[in-house]
């Protein structure tokens, strides 16, 4: 989706109101009192731009505001725990693939052991 500046900059905001709050039901109160005063106009365009994209969903007395699905997806703070577990899941469908790539319990190199190596290659890129 193609957003002007305005309607990202309040999509901005309204990711920020969602990742504090614990709903998706919020106060028009509470998203315009973080707009600067010189930008208001801009910013209740970008609003309503949102709005008419479906994003947003106003309410009936135009107090308050929701987040739909589409919003969501927008903000890019879409449910992914669902997702991780079903992409694992298609990732090693099968116990021989699983084990292919190597056991899950082996042991790690040290991250100083890889800092080393990084570091003893860009000293030779330099020579």
């Amino acid at each position: 989706m193609d957003f002007t500046p305005s309607e990202r900059a309040v999509l901005g905001q309204i990711r920020v109101l969602f990742l504090e709050a614990s709903g998706q039901v919020f106060r028009l109160r509470e998203l315009t009192s973080r707009w600067p005063v010189l930008h208001h106009s801009a910013y209740s365009g970008g609003y309503a731009g949102l709005v008419k994209m479906g994003l947003i969903a106003s309410s009936a007395d135009g107090q308050g505001f929701s987040v739909t699905s589409a919003g969501l997806k927008a903000m890019a703070v879409a449910p992914v725990a669902a997702e991780r577990a079903s992409t694992s899941a298609a990732r090693a469908s099968t116990p021989a693939e699983a084990t292919a790539h190597g056991p899950r319990d082996a042991p790690k190199a040290p991250p100083g052991g890889r800092y080393a190596a990084f570091f003893a290659k860009v000293l030779r890129f330099g020579r």
